[in-house]
């Protein structure tokens, strides 16, 4: 620091060196030093500027670079110090050696202490920042906020040894120590694995051991209580109790308890001893089957092909019935089986079901039901009466036999073959009182006499009994169903004074003034005309599109066109392209109005647009459209190639009554352009405009569709109308 400020009382005296002025002569005021600088002291008088630890200097400003230096530049070696500001860029320190001077260092005294530059007013870079003084290999730290160096005590681990193993220095991959010199996977379904485990929790031992179970000590933590366990596919499993049950398998060998015997089960030669239960809490002593023991069967059907022997008695409710009489068991379906043609005496008093033939050629009395369920129709035979259940009709070759079955669709049907009926229902002393005769489907009431008659019978439509006028009566007629005895076909019908009258019409129906008449030729599809008190007129057919229209007091309305036609509507439903109409464009109208109203975007800024099918494709491209759009009093334009614009991103509302647009096409047919011009509105708000546009239609005009610039139409309704 002393350096800089000789080195700065140096450049002084060169600037303030004396200057010859015209009329002002320069004093020295007190002594000076040689090699000091030279400073003004007052007008005219100059002094010694003093050394670098006393001067009476108070300020020193140099307009480019400043230096210092260790020596004359005619020394063989220097160094230069130089410090200098700049405009546009950094400010610079810069420490220069030249000739035979070494590099040194730049260090900063602060209050007596040395501090190293770079070092601590900057960062410490690793193999790059030199470090001056000190002893090589001592270590460095902060005593203080001063970097400071001493001995290093500490010392870096450079090997692992024991369980672990490493070597170092630096980054080294650790090794652990075997310890069991069985690897491998252990363990199974049939055995587990035995673990051996040191103080320090690392594996020393792994074998395996059969799965086992001990009767009496092994615990089963699921599973029910006193259930039977067994081979679930691989895994123990586990049936739940069931009181009174058997164990049964599956077709597939899956065992489960059960309460009832299978029905496919088949038992050779059973000996049983006490009393057996049957389904219905009947029971069958021991000199029943062969010795039955205390058995109860919930449903189970005598096997096939097996034998019962039969030792003393077999009675049914009661009734006994001899062995001889029954099968041997070597056939048979049900509970029971009879013998070919068995002789069974006494009284059934409980429900008989028959599901094959069986024939009563005695008195049979039944208690209970007969209920016949069998379907096997036996071969025509006179004098029988067969009772069967559900059978299609049979057709009956034999006088003197009647069948009594059901079908799906005719309910309980009675059918038979006799010499005068068929089918006859007698009052009880015989006589017949309705009848169908034989081969007929004429019902016969033989009691019926000829005499007055207040009501009759009658079939209407669908053949159904109903009640009708008697002939000649003229209480009621039944409309297709009332037969007319006499006059002529196509004549009307009227009261010829009291008496019902039959005649032409010869001419046009008149009836009397003011009522309804036609007077003249009518035209078919036209309109009837009220003409006031005169026959009633009628308009021509008209044409496709035309709307019937006044033309004023005194003249008949007529099929005219002009009018518009509604062709189509259409809803949104949450979709950006589902409005669209491919059906009612065509050559039959040259105008077309589309309407959109209630129209509500789902988010907000879409612009809303028509676009054409031309060609039998719709066009994305190619449209020149305008839009004109008022908000209060502000007024923007808008337009778009890829639509007409119906509504721009700042007219369709996103709430409320949704926003409106009216837009009329112009199309004089084939491929004429398609012109566009219409207005839009946003519900109640200050926000509309007009809208336009063309499109060049190089091909036929076959539909329109309602698209969004992006989002989705949350509701809203077009209509398309036409006009000729």
């Amino acid at each position: 620091m002393k350096k800089l400020i000789a080195a700065l009382l140096g450049i002084s005296l060169y600037l303030l060196a004396p200057i010859s002025a015209p009329a002002q002569s320069v004093q020295q005021s007190g002594t000076v030093s040689r090699n000091h600088s030279t400073i003004w002291n007052s007008n005219g008088v100059v002094q010694d500027g003093g050394s670098s630890a006393d001067s009476p200097l108070s300020t020193l400003g140099v307009n480019g670079q400043f230096c210092v230096m260790s020596d004359r530049s005619s020394a063989a070696g220097r160094n230069l110090l130089c410090f200098q500001a700049a405009t546009n860029g950094a400010a610079t320190i810069s420490l220069q050696n030249y000739g035979t001077a070494t590099q040194q260092a730049l260090n900063f005294v602060i209050n007596g202490t040395t501090y190293a530059f770079p070092g601590a007013l900057s960062q410490i870079t690793i193999g790059v920042t030199p470090v001056i003084g000190g002893t090589n290999a001592n270590c460095l730290f902060i005593s203080a906020g001063v970097v400071g160096q001493q001995a290093c005590t500490l010392s870096a681990i450079t090997s692992l040894t024991g369980d672990i193993t490493a070597t170092g220095p630096g980054v080294s991959v650790a090794t652990l120590a075997t310890v069991n010199a069985n690897t491998g996977s252990f363990g199974s379904g049939a055995v587990v694995p035995i673990i051996t485990v040191n103080g320090k929790g690392l594996i020393t031992g792994v074998s395996t051991a059969p799965v086992s179970v001990t009767v009496g000590s092994s615990v089963i933590n699921s599973g029910s209580n006193q259930g039977l366990l067994f081979n679930n596919g691989g895994v123990l499993g586990n049936l739940s109790t069931l009181s009174s049950a058997v164990l049964v398998t599956s077709a597939g060998g899956v065992p489960s308890l059960s309460t009832t015997l299978p029905s496919a089960l088949s038992i050779g030669s059973p000996t049983f001893t006490g009393t057996m239960t049957m389904p219905d809490s009947s029971t069958w002593a021991n000199t029943g089957l062969s010795k039955a023991a205390a058995l109860s069967v919930g449903s189970a059907t005598l096997p096939s092909g097996g034998n019962v022997s039969i030792s003393g008695q077999y009675q049914i409710n009661g009734t006994q019935i001899a062995a001889s009489n029954l099968s041997n068991g070597t056939t048979g379906s049900g509970a029971v089986v009879l013998a070919a043609s068995p002789a069974i005496s006494g009284t059934w008093t409980g429900n008989a079901t028959f599901s094959g033939n069986l024939t009563l050629s005695g008195n049979n009395t039944f208690s209970g039901q007969a209920i016949h369920t069998g379907t096997s129709v036996p071969s025509s035979a006179a004098g029988n009466t067969v009772v069967l259940g559900t059978i299609a009709a049979p057709t009956l070759t034999n006088t003197g036999q009647a069948f009594l079955f059901n079908t799906a669709v005719n309910g309980a049907v009675l059918e038979g073959d006799g010499s005068t009926y068929d089918v006859a229902l007698l009052n009880k002393s015989g006589s017949v009182a309705i009848g169908i005769g034989t081969g007929t489907t004429v019902p016969v009431i033989p009691g019926i006499a000829s005499g007055t008659c207040s009501t009759g019978l009658g079939l209407d439509a669908s053949n159904n009994m109903i009640k009708v006028s008697c002939p000649g009566a003229s209480s009621s007629i039944q409309v297709g169903t009332t037969n007319i005895t006499s006059g002529s076909s196509g004549f009307v019908l009227y009261n010829n004074v009291g008496v019902l009258g039959n005649a032409s019409i010869t001419g046009p129906l008149q009836l009397s003034a003011g009522a309804l008449s036609i007077n003249a030729t009518t035209t078919a599809n036209g309109l009837a005309i009220w003409e006031g008190t005169s026959a009633m007129g009628n308009t021509g057919a008209g044409t496709l599109g035309q709307h019937v229209v006044s033309n004023g007091a005194g003249v008949d309305p007529s099929f005219k066109s002009g009018g518009w036609t509604l062709l189509n509507t259409l809803t949104a439903n949450n979709s950006a392209t589902n409005l669209t109409d491919t059906t009612s464009i065509s050559s039959t109208y040259s105008e077309y109005e589309i309407v959109l109203e209630s129209i509500v975007c789902a988010t907000a800024s879409q612009s809303i647009f028509i676009q054409v099918n031309s060609g039998g494709s719709f066009q994305t491209t190619g449209y020149n459209s305008q839009l004109i759009l008022g908000t209060g009093s502000a007024v923007s334009a808008q337009t778009s190639s890829t639509g007409i614009l119906a509504m721009n991103s700042s007219s369709c509302a996103t709430s409320g009554t949704g926003s409106y647009t009216r837009l009329y096409v112009s199309w004089p047919g084939g491929t004429a352009p398609l012109v566009f011009h219409g207005t839009f509105q946003q519900n109640a708000t200050s926000t509309g405009g007009m809208t336009g546009g063309a499109y060049p239609n190089t091909g036929t005009f076959g539909g329109v569709r309602l698209i969004t610039s992006s989002g989705n139409l949350a509701s809203g309704i077009m209509k398309i109308y036409g006009r000729l």
